[in-house]
């Protein structure tokens, strides 16, 4: 039996992977990648690229009554690198989420996975661990999230839609912005340039993008309870560290000045996930950071 399922964000740095790793889970999926823009060129007998504006709320309907997906994977969000934390495009998603979830149910639709934050959740030292660790989210991404979830988890109850609602902690690899943390200092270590940075002694969970793609193929396609997960490594790391990993893995040595950069102090000190609860469904990572920086260093060195 063929399952049906409608990819947002399908081209977006963890769309992609998510698409790749759904074509390559099963035969019997029929998938619909949604993108505002073009499409990539990833092609397939299973794979269906729609252009469409997910703000348009007739345009959608009319690819939801022509799709009727079983499954829906929302992944789209404003998500411009550096200007997403406080930018007032969220608002805008909120509600453009609603209509989604609308159109999924009138179409028939039955299982919704939905991509959160760990910027939800309020800072700890201890690992974050789902429906245990405080929700105080301290930017307008994370509020907006995290009211997102709490409509989309009423409407789903009141009409019979499984939600699994996913908050992804820090997801590297290649295709992610070029002005984040790892690509931006293979960068500077490819060109040989002096690498600007903060002290960097901030704690982090920085989980591969193939290993979130795998998650969110599991979450959504395998029989698993409905409810929050934390798509994480387990693993903490600080920034610095990331840093030298880096510079650890290529033969250039470039001079790297910490504390060049200021800290953002309102941003956590400290923000792992606990993963216990979806490997519990029989998934867990592959890709442990070395492993992830010696693949990224091939396409970036």
């Amino acid at each position: 039996m063929t399952m049906k399922i409608l990819v947002t964000g399908a081209n977006g740095f963890i769309g992609n992977y998510v698409v790749e790793s759904l074509l390559g889970s099963s035969n019997s999926l029929k998938i619909f990648a949604v993108s505002q823009g073009s499409n990539n060129e990833t092609t397939h007998k299973n794979l269906t690229w729609i252009k469409l504006d997910l703000h348009d709320y007739e345009a959608t309907y009319s690819a939801f009554k022509e799709t009727a997906p079983d499954i829906l994977i929302h992944l789209a969000w404003y998500a411009e690198h550096g200007k997403f934390w406080a930018s007032l495009e969220n608002l805008k998603w909120i509600s453009t989420t609603i209509n989604l979830l609308r159109n999924f149910h009138e179409c028939g639709g039955k299982k919704v996975f939905i991509s959160g934050t760990c910027a939800e959740y309020d800072c700890s030292p201890s690992p974050c661990i789902e429906d245990i660790t405080p929700i105080r989210p301290q930017t307008i991404y994370g509020k907006c999230k995290d009211l997102t979830r709490q409509i989309a988890k009423d409407l789903c109850c009141n009409w019979g839609v499984e939600l699994i609602w996913g908050r992804i902690f820090i997801p590297y690899g290649p295709g992610e912005p070029p002005s984040k943390l790892i690509p931006s200092t293979l960068k500077a270590i490819r060109d040989k340039k002096i690498l600007d940075t903060s002290l960097g002694n901030q704690i982090r969970d920085f989980i591969h993008i193939s290993d979130v793609a795998s998650a969110i193929t599991h979450l959504s396609i395998t029989d698993v309870r409905e409810g929050i997960y934390n798509i994480s490594s387990g693993s903490s790391i600080s920034i610095r560290h990331v840093v030298e990993k880096c510079l650890s893995i290529s033969t250039h040595k470039i001079k790297v000045n910490y504390g060049a950069l200021p800290t953002d102090n309102s941003t956590c000190p400290t923000l792992i996930g606990s993963n216990l609860k979806l490997r519990n469904t029989d998934w867990a990572p592959k890709i442990d950071l070395q492993e992830g920086l010696n693949k990224y260093s091939l396409v970036e060195l």
